[in-house]
């Protein structure tokens, strides 16, 4: 009995300690994880906008012929967002700087887009309630 147990308390050890990275992430890894957050955040937002008031719109124009289409919206901006985050890791392994700045840019852009999304969505809910015109 005794020897059965020994292995599953080398398990349980070994178990608790922490995973680690054989490659720790870049900043850019990280910059990027959470512009994909972000980027969620905003097709939510965006969506919830649509869905309230006709008189929603997308408000890029590369976008914005999917305003009344949310899911091929959603669709066509991951798929923008997808081509960007693989360009961007393969621009940091020669020019790590550039990489660094355009992630922060993604970062900054969405942290933006969803915040306009938030306010937006107040303006049409105080509309909709007949409390703003």
């Amino acid at each position: 009995m005794l020897l059965a147990a020994t292995p599953a308390a080398a398990q349980e050890v070994s178990a608790r300690r922490p995973a680690k990275f054989s490659v720790p992430p870049s900043d850019v890894d990280v910059l990027l994880a959470a512009q994909a957050v972000l980027h969620t955040a905003d097709m939510i937002t965006t969506a919830y906008d649509l869905s309230l008031s006709p008189d929603a719109r997308e408000a890029n124009p590369a976008l914005s012929a999917f305003s009344r289409k949310p899911i091929r919206l959603a669709v066509v901006s991951g798929l923008v967002d997808i081509l960007q985050t693989y360009t961007i890791e393969k621009l940091q392994r020669r020019h790590p700087k550039i990489a660094r700045w355009w992630a922060l840019a993604l970062v900054g852009t969405e942290v933006w887009a969803t915040i306009n999304n938030i306010n937006v969505a107040g303006e049409l809910q105080q509309r909709r309630a007949g409390l703003v015109r």
